[in-house]
């Protein structure tokens, strides 16, 4: 998987490498950028293909990769995405490399992201990082097309996913086709706990 940072935050993060492999997630490469308010500080991230934010603490910036897998985790459970397709997500996300941007019209949509965070958070000491990123996945987003709703794409990227996953597998022999079912359906992080994040599943 590709994270994509702009170049004020590749200055925090470490240098990019050279990309000529596309990302093999569901949700393909993810934009970042740093995000401020007052004196709190924020990574705002978001895929490639559905728009789907996510948002993440500002500090231990150098273990970014290493830290995104679990927030990404919370926000697709908070948006009822299969156990399955997230168990995939995330298991496809923790092989992360960092890179540069290069595509406007995603720069544009972290642009305006980065704006209604900074209007909605300045008026609050504290917020909850998963509920900011919900309301913005409810926000329409133009270039998303026909549903222009992240959350919604979101959950359509993921379900194709699965359908995918499940017509490769019928077309395994019997003995291996239910081996990788039951693997398609183990929805345990290590230790029963969502990687790279503290809370346990809900």
């Amino acid at each position: 998987m590709v994270i994509r940072c702009t170049a004020k935050l590749l200055k925090r993060v470490g240098p990019a490498v050279e990309v000529t492999e596309p990302s093999t997630t569901a949700l393909g490469d993810w934009f970042a950028t740093p995000l401020s308010v007052g004196h709190q500080r924020f990574i705002l991230l978001i895929s490639e293909r559905s728009r789907l934010p996510v948002l993440m603490p500002g500090r231990d910036v150098k273990h970014l990769a290493k830290n995104f897998p679990g927030a990404l985790a919370h926000v697709l459970l908070e948006l009822e995405v299969p156990p399955s397709a997230i168990f995939r997500e995330v298991e496809a996300s923790g092989d992360a490399v960092i890179a540069k941007t290069n595509n406007r019209s995603l720069l544009g949509t972290l642009n305006d992201y980065s704006n209604m965070l900074w209007y909605w958070m300045q008026r609050h000491d504290e917020v909850d990082l998963v509920e900011m990123a919900l309301r913005l996945a409810h926000s329409p987003v133009q270039p998303l097309s026909p549903s222009h709703f992240p959350d919604q794409v979101t959950r359509l990227v993921a379900l194709r996913e699965l359908n995918l996953a499940s017509n490769a597998i019928a077309a395994l022999p019997m003995g291996i086709a239910v081996l990788s079912r039951l693997e398609l359906l183990d929805l345990h992080w290590p230790h029963g706990r969502v990687a790279g994040h503290d809370s346990a599943f809900r």
